[in-house]
């Protein structure tokens, strides 16, 4: 898994808590005075520092442009679902001006008795045979009986519903993501900004190391 959806996924980020440890061991090695301490100490710890504080920067830049990329794929998730409801709606709508038409009537009847078991197969592809050599409204294909309309319907239901789910699942993820990088991009600056005083305090550390030589 990414570093950054590992940050975001719990309370501390895991980079920041190396930070503190570097501190803190920073802290315990002044606390021991000049005695207890060497330039390698002070450089190491820098270093340290250093490094951390670049690593830092690059995840920063990797988890704001992860989440520019699932804004991008969020607003295109979003104009595709758009583009289902309105053809789910077209269809939902042609089916019920079919479904008004005489002939359609007839076929949708048959089929519910052919359901029932009152009509045969064979009869009911001759009153369809009767139906479709009938001209009609010149509402969707002219072959298109109920049975037709039922699975446009469903097709075109079952990619509205899959639109929806994909809107939802890359709106998580695009949460995610904006949280990953400002906890990052805050991480970031708290890091350059130990690094910053570091470096300050190494400066002092290293003078007063060489006078007490």
């Amino acid at each position: 898994m990414p570093m950054y959806l590992l940050l975001a996924a719990g309370s501390i980020p895991l980079g920041l808590l190396a930070t503190l440890a570097l501190l803190a061991r920073r802290r315990r090695r002044q606390a021991a005075g000049p005695a207890g301490r060497s330039v390698t100490d002070e450089l190491d710890d820098l270093e340290e520092l250093r490094v951390h504080a670049s690593r830092v920067a690059a995840a920063a830049e990797q988890a704001v442009a992860a989440a520019d990329e699932v804004h991008h794929r969020a607003g295109r998730a979003v104009q595709v679902l758009d583009q289902a409801g309105s053809h789910y709606r077209r269809v939902r709508q042609q089916q019920a001006q079919a479904a008004e038409d005489p002939l359609r009537l007839v076929e949708r009847a048959a089929l519910n008795a052919y359901r029932r078991g009152q009509l045969s197969a064979a009869e009911l592809n001759r009153i369809w045979q009767h139906t479709k050599a009938t001209p009609g409204p010149g509402i969707g294909h002219a072959d298109e009986g109920p049975a037709e309309w039922d699975s446009r319907l469903d097709i075109a239901r079952q990619r509205y519903e899959q639109a929806a789910i994909e809107v939802t699942d890359v709106h998580k993820e695009a949460q995610v993501t904006t949280t990953a990088a400002r906890v990052l991009a805050e991480e970031a600056h708290v890091a350059e900004s130990h690094l910053t005083a570091a470096q300050r305090s190494t400066s002092t550390g290293l003078a007063a190391f060489f006078l007490s030589e």
